[in-house]
């Protein structure tokens, strides 16, 4: 009995292991809405944002502008991880006036500055509109509740009405794929900027980290700074390179964790926990390089991070399977073990029954980053299961109740 309490708190745990690992990703390679980069800047360089009216907002879009034209010309000045991250922070807060809830969380990001750079497109080449000329806060009583179109675009700011963010005016959803739209038939006009640039989009294409300089950029020939599923094709070879290179030293690092260290079968499985941990944590670290050092965009983005999250939630299954395995072959070989009435193969088929549910969790997980709603389908399978096995326990009930009645 004791022994089955302790199987009872290993599952428990194993299962929240499970979690903590999902978390983990879900902060690490799947792109929140807020930046793991922005920790350095300082609250008195914060410039306020407020959304409580249609004013608000349009004129706090203006002012990051400023501020965006601002950071850049300074990185261009002194290409440094401070600049860098100045930069990254005007962007986060340009993407927070936009309403992206219904972008999935892993593109979010992405696909949030993209439109949040051809909102500056469409702002920049179209009439000059007047902040003043919408409705202020003082103003939305008698203004119709459907939202306030930008003159001259079809770009529209919507009050919030739930989640987190209810009563503020932000760009409305449709903005993701009408700005792009609206931008691209644009392009032709002059854009107004402080900055030696024709388009916020082609800029943000060839921007970097301060890890690969501006000046050496400049050296390539200028076929391999032609883009190609919106990115730049060096940084398309450049990843293609380091994701190889990265492979292989998780490979040479498996062989030396399963080969090299120790020929005990016990160990083995222990050690191989850290093969699938090596992945998760090279992951997460590609997707720094990638997202923030060299700065992929646009489908090419989009593609990479789909490829990224999905091998780490892969290793997070293979790892969970793992600990598990390795769990219960240490309760298998413990000497202190005194009920040796369960057969071992019954434990150890009790550990896969447990990293097959936990792996499955984990995929589910995974898949549900990715915007395909797995967990839903497997709670309304659970709740179908349930409703199939009440309804048969009625009718057993019924028939047997018939059967009495004569």
């Amino acid at each position: 009995m004791a022994f089955f309490r302790f199987l009872l708190v290993a599952s428990v745990s194993l299962f929240c292991a499970s979690q903590v690992v999902a978390q983990v990703a879900n902060q690490g390679i799947v792109a929140s809405e807020s930046d793991p980069t922005l920790e350095g800047i300082e609250t008195a360089e914060i410039t306020p944002v407020r959304t409580e009216s249609p004013r608000s907002t349009l004129q706090s879009l203006y002012n990051l502008r400023d501020d965006l034209e601002t950071s850049l010309g300074a990185y261009w000045q002194q290409q440094n991880t401070t600049n860098a991250v100045r930069i990254a922070f005007v962007i986060d807060q340009i993407r927070a006036l936009i309403d992206l809830s219904q972008v999935p969380l892993v593109t979010r990001r992405e696909i949030g500055t993209e439109t949040a750079f051809s909102l500056l497109d469409i702002l920049g080449r179209v009439k000059a509109i007047d902040a003043a000329a919408l409705p202020g806060p003082d103003d939305l009583d008698d203004q119709p509740t459907n939202g306030f179109r930008l003159p001259g675009t079809p770009l529209r700011l919507v009050e919030i009405t739930e989640g987190d963010r209810a009563g503020e005016y932000l760009f409305s959803s449709e903005t993701v794929s009408s700005a792009a739209r609206f931008s691209a038939g644009l392009r032709t006009l002059p854009l107004r900027s402080s900055l030696p640039i024709i388009s916020w989009g082609d800029m943000n294409r060839q921007l970097t980290g301060p890890w690969i300089p501006n000046a050496r950029i400049a050296k390539l020939p200028g076929f391999l700074r032609h883009s190609v599923f919106d990115t730049p094709i060096w940084k398309i070879f450049f990843v293609i390179l380091f994701s190889g290179a990265t492979a292989v030293v998780l490979r040479i690092w498996h062989r030396l964790l399963v080969v090299t260290l120790t020929s005990d079968p016990v160990n083995v499985v222990r050690l191989r926990i850290l093969s699938p941990i090596a992945i998760m944590v090279a992951m997460l670290w590609l997707g720094y390089v990638f997202s923030f050092q060299v700065n992929t965009t646009g489908r090419f983005f989009d593609l990479i991070q789909d490829c990224l999250v999905v091998v780490f939630f892969f290793a997070a299954t293979w790892a969970f399977w793992a600990i598990s395995r390795a769990f219960f072959e240490t309760v298998i070989v413990d000497p202190r073990r005194t009920n040796r009435s369960l057969d071992d193969s019954f434990i150890r088929l009790v550990g896969q029954i447990i990293g097959f549910i936990g792996g499955v969790l984990i995929l589910g997980y995974g898949a549900h980053e990715l915007g395909v709603p797995v967990l839903s389908m497997i709670a309304g399978f659970g709740i179908g299961g349930c409703r199939v096995a009440f309804n048969c326990e009625i009718g057993n009930s019924t028939k047997s109740t018939v059967t009495l009645c004569p």
